[in-house]
């Protein structure tokens, strides 16, 4: 009895973290994200469909670049140095 508890539990908080990530999240995870977003899901949307539409909402809505992400974190910041490693 004590296994399955504990294997329940263990369950229980994998999909909790898992929902943490809109790539990882189920249905009820996302179902959160699109909440707090305000997103109305169609009904015929798949949960991948759900997802893409979620990371569309939140990805920023220029071009990462790297003048645009030092500028990113130099205006919250962060002392880093960025270098980049061109292939």
């Amino acid at each position: 009895s004590e296994s399955l508890t504990l294997k329940d539990l263990e369950d229980s908080h994998l999909r909790t973290l898992l929902n943490e990530f809109v790539s990882t999240a189920d249905t009820k995870g996302i179902s959160l994200f699109e909440s707090q977003l305000g997103i109305v899901p169609d009904e015929n949307d798949t949960l991948e469909m759900r997802r893409n539409k979620v990371l569309m909402y939140v990805l920023p809505p220029r071009p990462i670049t790297i003048r645009f992400f030092r500028n990113m974190l130099n205006n919250i910041n962060l002392p880093v140095k960025i270098d980049v490693n061109y292939g």
